[in-house]
């Protein structure tokens, strides 16, 4: 009964198992496809739609990025990452700060256009240092592109002061495309996707407002050193630090924005850096210098001097370290101090303000605001705060404004001074006439006396000077004439030649395997052995006009005015000879000395380059040299 039970029942039990087994099996199918739902936007790659009718795009919302610290990976090992490795960019700029790896990027872009379509990607920071671009269709690169800072000019793909990449997109087509971007300065990348036309349109209204900033900068400049220097007036307090500042920060604003970047910055990029450190290390020293010398701190505040005095110490030492340390250190630590300076600065004017000390209410607030949007953009690049382009813009019209407004003032106050009333004219003239009698009784007395005296002065800095004159065309190791005064003396025998129409021979002489001695003996028996060999050329000369001095290293020149072919070869081998039997003794060697000569003979006219003698001259030593040394060669210039 057991049994019949058991094989009645077995039916329904198989059914009730099938049914259980069927609704795991749709519960893990459900599963799988909520998280292929959900994970899905993480694998997916960003797409950017776009038609005939295509408008200016912030690439920042879309591009997803990631880090290469290392900076050797290669577009093949980045596509092969991953979908979780990469992170999409959150804010509507990308900025990273200071840092030493190289970021790539990615996106796709689809064309719904009939045909094709060609936009650029623009990069509006002249700072980069290489931006490569990888355009893929279908997994295959079908464009490649590099750019940069470093790279020259002519090569880029498009000659700009940003970074411009053109693309070249199929109709109906999808790109991938990847980007890898590496700079020593602050890695701000203002991404955006323009149609050619409207992108030129754009940059034409950008350039002239860059243009208009330069032109106020250049005049502000001009006329503020201008009245700088004819009008210092102590109650013009800080007004010299002001100057040096606007030159040093409008610098700053300049090479950060690309003005005259092109061809230019691109030709010595380390003409850029340079640029770069310096202004920002000086606008920093004159604006610590402007804020104490206008508030008086040496007067009013012993500790906010200190501090200012410190600040600028500390970007003095950036910039010498600059000689020996990376730029993007450097650049780092000058932007902190950046923020140091503009904190320090902003707290010491507030505190100085609210201490009732009598301050300028409309040069307080312009100097408040710029220095809060300084701040904010050295923030930005520091990527301490979201990088917004509108600390950028306003720092560079408060400046202008700031710029302006003390222009302004500064001339008034100058006018003020100089008008006066006619009583303070009058009394300054007066006092002016009297000092100026006193001055000349004063200069009649001191003349009288000091006549002698003057004389004697004269007769003592004639003789110093023939002694200067004597010391500075001389050669210190043989006592001959030095190169300097060969060359003086060589072009006046030349122009008197021309005018007076005789022949000068020239010889050049080079000393014999000089350089075994120096290896051999050391460098003072060889010095010993140029005075020497200098000596007896000295003594082979017989006539006033014949001029001796060291060419340089083992070389001599003989001037020889009046003198033949036929003369100078004999004469060369004269001194060739005297030479052969010279032996020089020193620290107990014995050392035989040989020379080569070459002579070449001109009659100089004013059509003829002094240097062609000179030249042939050196041909004809050579060719001294491939036949044996220790011979004499002739030349003609003609």
């Amino acid at each position: 009964m057991l049994n019949d039970s058991q094989s009645e029942a077995d039916p329904f039990i198989r059914a009730v198992e099938l049914t259980h087994t069927r609704v795991v099996n749709l519960q893990i199918r459900c599963r799988i496809l909520f998280i292929i739902l959900i994970a899905s936007p993480v694998f997916a790659i960003n797409r950017l739609e776009i038609d005939e009718n295509l408008d200016a795009t912030n690439l920042s919302d879309i591009v997803e990025y990631y880090e290469d610290s290392t900076g050797l990976l290669t577009y093949q090992q980045i596509m092969a990452l991953p979908a979780e490795a990469w992170t999409p960019n959150i804010h509507s700029s990308i900025s990273f700060g200071f840092t030493n790896s190289t970021y790539w990027f990615r996106f796709q872009i689809k064309s719904d256009a009939p045909y094709k379509v060609e936009p650029v990607i623009t990069v509006a920071n002249p700072r980069f240092d290489t931006i490569n671009l990888y355009n893929l269709i279908e997994g295959e690169v079908t464009q490649y592109i590099k750019t940069g800072s470093k790279v020259p000019f002519d090569e880029k793909p498009v000659k700009h002061r940003y970074q411009l990449l053109p693309l070249k997109l199929g109709p109906a087509f999808t790109s991938t495309i990847y980007i890898q971007a590496r700079t020593s300065d602050a890695f701000q990348l203002p991404i955006e996707l323009w149609p050619a036309d409207d992108f030129r349109h754009h940059d034409q209204t950008r350039l002239l407002m860059q243009g208009i900033f330069l032109g106020i900068w250049a005049v502000t400049v001009l006329s503020n050193l201008v009245l700088a220097i004819a009008f210092r007036r102590n109650s013009i307090r800080g007004y010299n630090g002001f100057v040096a500042l606007i030159f040093f920060f409008g610098l700053f604003q300049l090479s950060m924005h690309g003005v005259g970047g092109g061809e230019f910055w691109t030709s010595w990029p380390s003409l850029q850096d340079v640029t770069t450190i310096y202004s920002i290390g000086f606008a920093v020293i004159s604006g610590c210098w402007c804020v104490i010398s206008y508030l008086d701190l040496r007067n009013t505040s012993r500790i906010g001097l200190l501090i200012l005095l410190a600040i600028s110490g500390n970007a003095a030492l950036y910039m010498f370290s600059y000689l020996f340390v990376p730029f993007r250190h450097i650049i780092y630590l000058l932007h902190i101090l950046i923020v140091t300076t503009t904190i320090s600065s902003l707290v010491i004017m507030s505190l100085y303000f609210m201490q009732g000390h009598r301050l300028n209410i409309t040069h307080w607030i312009s100097w408040f605001l710029v220095g809060i949007t300084v701040l904010s953009m050295a923030l930005a690049r520091l990527a301490w705060i979201p990088d917004y382009p509108l600390w950028s813009y306003s720092a560079t019209v408060l400046f202008v404004c700031m710029m302006l407004i003390t222009t302004i003032s500064a001339i008034l106050l100058i006018t003020r001074q100089r008008t006066g009333t006619l009583e303070d004219v009058l009394s300054y003239e007066k006092r002016a006439r009297q000092d100026q009698m006193l001055l000349n009784q004063r200069l009649e007395r001191n003349f009288r006396n000091k006549d002698q005296d003057l004389s004697h002065a004269l007769s003592k800095l004639s003789e110093t000077r023939q002694t200067l004159v004597e010391i500075s065309t001389s050669d210190s190791v043989t006592g001959i004439k030095n190169r300097h005064f060969f060359d003086d003396i060589y072009n006046i025998e030349w122009k008197r030649a021309c005018r007076q129409g005789y022949p000068i021979c020239l010889m050049m002489i080079d000393i014999d395997h000089f350089k075994k001695i120096n290896d051999k003996y050391g460098q003072s028996v060889g010095d010993i052995c140029l005075r020497d060999v200098a000596d007896a050329i000295k003594r082979s000369l017989r006539r006033p006009s014949d001029i001796v001095a060291r060419f340089g290293g083992e070389e001599f020149v003989v001037v020889l005015p009046y003198l033949t072919e036929e003369n100078g070869c004999i004469l060369g081998e004269r001194i060739r000879t005297e030479i052969e039997s010279l032996i020089t003794i020193t620290a107990g060697h014995m050392i035989q000395l040989t020379i080569s000569i070459g002579v070449a003979t001109t009659l100089p006219t004013n059509d003829v380059d002094p240097d062609t003698l000179l030249q042939a001259a050196d041909k004809a030593l050579y060719r001294a040299k491939e036949e044996g040394r220790n011979c004499v060669c002739l030349a003609t210039a003609n």
